[in-house]
């Protein structure tokens, strides 16, 4: 054998052993990839079900801050409107039971949150962001946007051989009150009229459900609302409001006292306390939505009418045996007299 043969032998030989460890590679390499997918979709699940738990914390939340606004509970919520806070601390808030509902207990602050955080562990907590991006805040409200965090560190299972023991997930849900909220169902603008709201002649207004205020009168007379008779009670807002117990009637003038409009029997109102008198004044809740388009103008008669023989009008175009008949483009075919523009409050202006 030459020596440049025995060289090509020795070659042949070393390549045929390294495609044996590239194939040993390549199964170790897709080996890992596959277990490390395991943790990978364990964590997508821990991380959508978080997202739940938020979701939900964060509505009940947000129930809780309209129902506060609104009069509808007095007691505590078991949070602050405004003030941040954290499940660790409070656990009797609408929030914290809405992520344990959902299988989200807090172990731990989420102001100590840290790569060192102990595997298991779980933080729920809150803020009230001044703005959301793309959101319009409601007016008038302090703090109309609530934000709700669920942290959440659970213990890997393969990659924990590389040591990689836990892997943290977080998820975040952002809610509030929108614009519009507590729009009474009647909203009376005129700013200055007296009897802007005026009952007489057996009317009634019954209100059920809705907001906190049922009537809002922004007029600033002190005869704003007026109700003739006496005790007739003709505005029944019993069963308003979100609990059914009784809507307001907010008025930014007066009268300051009831005038036999609803109260005692029919607003289960005895102290007078629905009627809300001085008030502010709300913003017109349709300003901002633009004017219907106005109706196309209707087409004149393009045929001039011709009479027949017994002295009635018919159209050119058709005739009845019944008496008369005309066509007009967008109404169709019409039985009746012809008569001429402004004849008998005939509108038509048609010429000819």
């Amino acid at each position: 054998m030459t020596k440049e043969g025995a060289i090509r032998r020795l070659l042949k030989e070393f390549q045929e052993g390294e495609s044996g460890q590239s194939s040993v590679l390549v199964v170790l390499i897709l080996g890992t990839f596959l277990i490390a997918s395991v943790d990978l979709s364990s964590m997508w699940f821990h991380r959508q079900a978080a997202q739940s738990a938020a979701d939900a914390a964060c509505t009940a939340g947000a129930m809780d801050m309209l129902y506060l606004r609104n009069g509808t509970i007095t007691n505590s919520a078991g949070f602050t409107v405004g003030t941040a806070g954290d499940c660790s601390a409070s656990s009797t808030a609408s929030i914290c039971r809405y992520a344990l509902f959902n299988g989200y207990k807090a172990t731990t602050s989420a102001g100590g949150w840290s790569q060192g955080t102990a595997t298991g562990s779980i933080a729920v907590s809150w803020t009230f962001p001044s703005s959301v991006s793309g959101v319009t805040a409601s007016s008038g409200i302090a703090y109309p946007f609530l934000n709700v965090a669920v942290q959440e560190k659970p213990a890997t299972w393969f990659i924990g051989l590389v040591g990689i023991k836990s892997m943290s997930v977080k998820a975040a849900c952002t809610c509030g009150l929108t614009p519009g909220v507590g729009v009474a169902p009647i909203v009376i603008l005129n700013p200055t009229n007296s009897s802007t709201l005026s009952m007489a002649g057996g009317v009634h207004i019954v209100i059920a459900g809705g907001p906190a205020v049922s009537i809002q009168v922004n007029s600033s007379s002190p005869t704003a609302v007026s109700c003739s008779g006496s005790n007739n009670y003709t505005i029944d807002t019993s069963t308003a409001g979100p609990s059914g117990n009784g809507g307001k009637l907010a008025i930014v003038g007066g009268p300051t006292t009831n005038p036999f409009c609803g109260a005692y029997t029919l607003l289960n109102d005895p102290a007078n306390s629905l009627w809300k008198s001085s008030g502010g004044a709300v913003p017109n809740p349709y300003a901002s939505v633009s004017a219907p388009a106005q109706p196309i103008a209707p087409q004149l008669l393009t045929n001039s009418p011709i009479g027949d023989t017994t002295g009635c009008i018919q159209d050119a175009i058709t005739s009845s045996s019944n008496g008369c008949a005309r066509e007009d483009p967008t109404y169709g075919l019409i039985n009746g007299v012809w008569v001429g523009p402004g004849t008998d409050s005939c509108p038509n202006t048609a010429t000819g």
